[in-house]
């Protein structure tokens, strides 16, 4: 539902990042259709954090797939 309403302001991603350890958010975030970048990626966005996150994304193609809508 929240990748849905972002898509209907018109954003083509939703970009989060959550805590490594925390799985049973990162479960509930990839049911929800986000996915998690790869290592490289996850390293360029971990670059100058104070600490290591997980990082995920989620587009509107993904958001249409599971048949969100806002």
């Amino acid at each position: 539902m929240l990748v849905a309403k972002a898509a209907a302001t018109g954003l083509a991603t939703a970009m989060l990042r959550v805590e490594p350890d925390n799985v049973t958010a990162i479960r509930c975030y990839l049911s929800s259709g986000f996915q998690r970048l790869g290592s490289e990626e996850s390293a360029q966005w971990n670059e100058g954090q104070r600490r290591e996150w997980a990082w995920m994304t989620a587009t509107r193609e993904q958001a249409d797939s599971l048949g969100e809508s806002v």
